[in-house]
Order: C-alpha cells, then structure tokens, then sequence
C-alpha cells in the first residue's frame, strides 16, 4: 500500500509540472515557483507578457 501512495503522489506532482510547461511554452512567459501549488500572488503581477 505505502509502495501504490508513493507512485500515486509522484504521478500528481508530474502531471503539475507538465501543466505548468505546458502553459509557459504556449504563452511565452517567466516561471514563477510561488504559483505552481497555489502560492499568493503579488499585487499587480499576473500572467502578462512582458518580454
């Protein structure tokens, strides 16, 4: 059982990471680790493209 929750968590964390690179390839901008699981957002700042 300990062995299933392990794969479980790990196939979780994946399926986020690849979401997130998915989402900054298509809309082309900077990664930011405080998003990624739900972090707050400092105001002012959102998802512009600023190159």
């Amino acid at each position: 059982m300990s062995q299933k929750n392990k794969v479980v968590a790990i196939k979780a964390i994946s399926h986020t990471l690849a979401r997130a690179s998915y989402y900054v390839m298509r809309d082309q901008i900077t990664y930011d680790e405080k998003r990624l699981f739900g972090g707050k957002e400092e105001p002012g700042k959102g998802l512009v493209n600023n190159p």
